[in-house]
This record gives C-alpha cells, structure tokens and sequence, in this order.
C-alpha cells in the first residue's frame, strides 16, 4: 500500500494501489518497479532450481492502471498517521442507490 523514506525530522511517503516491488538506495533514492516480467523458477532444493516455460504466472500480462499520491511528512511514519493514510487512500468507494426508507 505504501512505502516510505524519512531522515526522522522529514520525509516522504508514497501511497499507492499497485506497488509490486520497492526500494530504498542510500537512503537517498525511492525505486519502485511497476511491471514484473521475471521468469517462474522455483527452488527444489539447494542446488536446483526448475524453470516452467510456458507458465507466465509470474509477469504482469494485463493492461494496468496506477495511481499514487505523495505525501511529505515530519518525523517518521508510526508517530505521523501514515498506516491509517494508506488505508484510506486505497479503500474504495462503492455507490449504492436504496429506494424510500421511513
């Protein structure tokens, strides 16, 4: 739902709907990737691993929609209210029509 970098007097918070992987480098840089297209190995032992060619479980084949929203903050994400943020910003909303109540 988010992540987040902050030198504990400032910093910068990244909401979103859709992240798949993310960095922080040098405490300095926020990566953050938006399609995954890895080939699916999985590990049968320590010393083997087995490819499935065919199977494209593993990446991101679909058309893909994002959304984000910065946000700067003072002092660090569990004292600012960034976890209850995040939950709100990727809660969605649903419209209902009811007929006449008393």
């Amino acid at each position: 739902m988010w992540f987040d970098l902050s030198d504990g007097t400032n910093g910068l918070v990244v909401l979103s709907i859709a992240t798949k992987d993310y960095e922080i480098i040098n405490q300095k840089t926020m990566a953050m990737g938006l399609v995954r297209g890895v080939r699916l190995k999985i590990l049968c032992d320590n010393r083997l691993w087995i490819e499935y060619p065919g199977d494209e479980s593993s990446q991101s084949l679909r058309e893909l929609n994002y959304r984000y929203a910065l946000i700067p903050h003072q002092g660090v994400w569990d004292k600012d209210g960034l976890y209850q943020e995040a939950l709100s910003s990727n809660a969605s909303i649903h419209v209902c029509q009811f007929g006449k109540h008393s």
